[in-house]
């Protein structure tokens, strides 16, 4: 069967100060022993289908053009790659340059994902950011140069000090320059982020409102809201992060990765040498797998697909186990029903309050 594959770059210069992934800006010089490492875990699924192709972090920009072709080339000899492969790259704007993304382009990646997440310079550097406006600006004008014709924007809203006119005018500046796909994160403070020990609190309603008016900046400028986050231009959806929301096969290899085989999910390890250690001694790096069965699979597959515009189909299965909740929550305005009463998908106030749909559902 057909997936998508995810590889973890777990390397950084500096951790972001709303960042809890797994990423060790300490281990730099541990790079290849990293990609040493990545190489032998792919293996064990060689002869594996593919379709797309995401390269997350972490910064996986920061890989030198050395490191990327040989990356790209144990992938190549490791996976059977689809004729009309989508290959996204997560970047950095300070590490761009003419060289790197020359390389991209001739290794067949076709998306690439920058880290803007706002256009204020002082707020830049108050989340832990590398670079400014400025040069953002540069390495977004070399990708257009060098014929990179499928560009995502990360934006966060909802940070400290981000006033509704920051989040304004960031939104415009961007707008301005056309990008295929932005993609919209709400800042949430993580247990593991510096925001968290700094006893960092978000403006909820301030950041509804910033959703609220960015969704309308948005729909005025004819992009599609695909997913709660995720907006593009006709034809430009994110292939691989559907596969996610759809509940589709994908495999995931690095450390932290997750892959779901249709039936289970699995998670590797996320703490580095033990990730290391796994892999040299020839043991799975898979730290913890479930399979879901009967009414936990069909509320996971509810959950997930509520948070595409299209929402999901509305099965008897689900009717006889959560007709009752559901009803109520579009009688309250959170979910509404297809024309045709095929379909359920959540609204604007949904989304908004998302995270009480989903208590909701799984109580």
């Amino acid at each position: 069967m057909t997936s998508g594959l995810y590889l973890h770059i777990p390397f950084c210069q500096v951790k972001c100060r709303y960042c809890a992934f797994a990423v060790f800006p300490g281990l730099l010089k541990e790079m290849d022993v990293y990609l040493k490492a990545l190489e032998k875990e792919m293996l064990l699924h060689k002869g594996q289908p593919i379709d797309t192709l995401y390269f997350g972090g972490g910064t996986p920009s920061i890989l030198s053009v050395a490191q990327w072709k040989r990356s790209m080339a144990r992938l190549r000899s490791c996976f059977v790659f689809a004729p009309d492969m989508e290959i996204t790259i997560e970047c950095n704007p300070e590490n761009i340059h003419s060289k790197l993304v020359q390389t991209y382009i001739r290794e067949g990646v076709n998306r690439l994902s920058l880290g803007l997440q706002t256009s204020n310079n002082s707020l830049l550097k108050k989340i832990g950011r590398m670079h400014t406006w400025e040069n953002f600006s540069e390495a977004y004008s070399i990708c257009r140069q060098e014929g990179v014709k499928n560009i995502n924007l990360d934006l966060i809203f909802g940070l400290p000090r981000q006033t509704f006119k920051n989040w304004k005018e960031t939104l415009r500046q961007v707008l301005d320059l056309r990008p295929e796909h932005l993609s919209f994160y709400p800042l949430d403070i993580e247990k593991r982020s510096a925001f968290y020990f700094d006893g960092i609190s978000v403006d909820l309603d301030l950041q509804a409102d910033m959703f609220e008016w960015a969704q309308e900046q948005m729909e005025a400028h004819g992009y599609e809201q695909y997913e709660v986050v995720n907006y593009s231009l006709p034809g430009f959806n994110c292939r691989h992060n559907l596969k996610y929301w759809k509940n589709l096969p994908t495999l995931g290899i690095g450390l932290s990765a997750a892959s779901f085989d249709g039936k289970t999910r699995s998670h590797n390890r996320d703490k580095f040498w033990d990730y290391i250690k796994a892999i040299k001694s020839g043991k799975s790096p898979t730290l913890e797998s479930e399979t879901l069965f009967g009414d936990d699979r069909l509320r996971e597959e509810i959950l997930l697909g509520l948070r595409l515009k299209e929402g999901i189909r509305y099965s008897h299965k689900m009717d006889l186990k959560f007709g009752s909740t559901v009803k109520r929550l579009t009688q309250e305005g959170f979910l509404q029903f297809s024309s045709d009463g095929q379909r359920i998908s959540a609204t604007l106030k949904g989304w908004l309050l998302s995270s009480h749909v989903y208590k909701e559902l799984l109580n």
